[in-house]
């Protein structure tokens, strides 16, 4: 069976965010873009969005949840950036 990652986003709370909180959004995004890679079935994986202040996560969790993309709500990259970028380009074993 064929399978893709589509609209792929991890939210955290909207409230304060701990340094342990991004870092496990990192590790759960680059152990999504891995499982795909090494999947022969796997034929993508796409991210729904680039900054976190257009995310779609807050408007349907009432503001509890959102934080969810690659980069910030002022467009600064995130842990979870380094951790794709890591996934896309380092063999995992």
């Amino acid at each position: 069976i064929d399978w893709a990652i589509t609209e792929l986003d991890i939210a955290l709370p909207q409230a304060a965010v701990t340094p342990a909180q991004l870092a496990a959004q990192a590790d759960a995004y680059r152990s999504v873009i891995t499982d795909c890679l090494e999947s022969e079935n796997c034929s993508t994986t796409v991210i729904w969005g680039v900054c976190d202040y257009d995310s779609w996560i807050p408007a349907v969790t009432g503001g509890l949840l959102g934080r969810a993309l690659l980069y910030d709500d002022e467009c600064r990259p995130k842990a979870a950036l380094p951790s794709v970028w890591a996934a896309l380009v380092e063999p995992s074993g």
